[in-house]
């Protein structure tokens, strides 16, 4: 009597183990009729183990699940712009790139997808980098995710172009701005061609004229493009639109470290200084570090 308790026990475990394994067809089938065909209570033993498949804890090595489970349900219900990668979250990513490693076809397979959808450079990468996998589906869909998300920023700044094109307002300039934001921060493009699009962006913020936001906007890009002069003369025709603007102030340190004017540093330290609580918490403790 002990010996087929004993007997039972250990094939029910067994069973409750291949139920729970990836590719498990053949071994279930096997631990089903073991645990049918033994004298007693063979019957009561499989409906304990149906009821632990059903209602028990899953384990972890079925990483397919866990990922449908966990991680693609929180993908659908935030579903972010083009490039807005730097505003996710940092856990929320990560799981995504180490997945993308996974020996499991389907795993890589759904995280490409979950990728595709996301987007931004981060991310983007890890597209690239499938490239080079092996498995001819796995390449076949990271050509396939890349020419569907360079063409919807060739949509967009299509599309935002004609909309310049017919009104040259300031709605419309911003719109055009973004687009030209989101290529560049994608990832997509060619390192030798960033310069161009730098260049064409900063045509754009250019041309809306007397705004704080398109000016310093386009100092960024002008000390980005190595010309820290003209990036100089932009914080200054800001600050004449707004003195207390300490997002212009900081551009000015910025200018002068790029130039290596150390004179003007100085100078600008205690005029950043001044205007410490408009500024982010981590950019305030190197401020009162370079201010000692």
């Amino acid at each position: 009597m002990l010996s087929s308790w004993v007997l039972h026990l250990l094939a029910s475990v067994l069973f409750y183990w291949a139920l729970r394994q990836p590719m498990n067809g053949l071994v279930s089938l096997a631990g089903l009729l073991v645990v049918a065909l033994l004298p007693g209570y063979g019957l009561a033993v499989l409906g304990l183990v149906w009821a632990g498949v059903r209602w028990g804890p899953g384990l972890s090595g079925d990483l397919l699940s866990e990922f449908r489970d966990h991680v693609a349900p929180q993908l659908d219900q935030k579903r972010t712009a083009i490039a807005d990668l730097p505003l996710v979250d940092h856990l929320q990513v990560q799981p995504l790139i180490d997945l993308l490693d996974s020996p499991d076809l389907e795993i890589r397979k759904a995280v490409l997808e979950a990728m595709a959808r996301r987007r931004g450079r981060r991310l983007i990468e890890c597209i690239q980098r499938a490239l080079n996998d092996p498995k001819p589906e796995i390449y076949q869909l990271a050509v396939a995710k890349l020419a569907q998300i360079q063409e919807d920023h060739s949509q967009q700044l299509a599309q935002a172009r004609d909309r310049y094109g017919r009104d040259r307002g300031r709605e419309a300039a911003f719109g055009l701005a973004r687009a030209y934001q989101d290529y560049l921060d994608s990832g997509l493009l060619e390192p030798a061609l960033e310069p161009l699009y730098l260049e064409q962006l900063a045509e754009v913020y250019a041309e809306i004229v007397n705004d704080v936001t398109a000016g310093l906007q386009r100092g960024q890009i002008l000390l980005r493009l190595g010309r820290p002069q003209q990036a100089r003369q932009q914080y200054q025709a800001v600050l004449q639109l707004d003195a207390q603007c300490a997002e212009a102030r900081l551009g000015l340190v910025e200018v002068c470290y790029a130039e290596r004017d150390w004179g003007g540093l100085r100078a600008e330290l205690p005029q950043l200084n001044s205007l410490a609580a408009k500024l982010p918490p981590e950019i305030r403790t190197h401020l009162e570090w370079l201010c000692r």
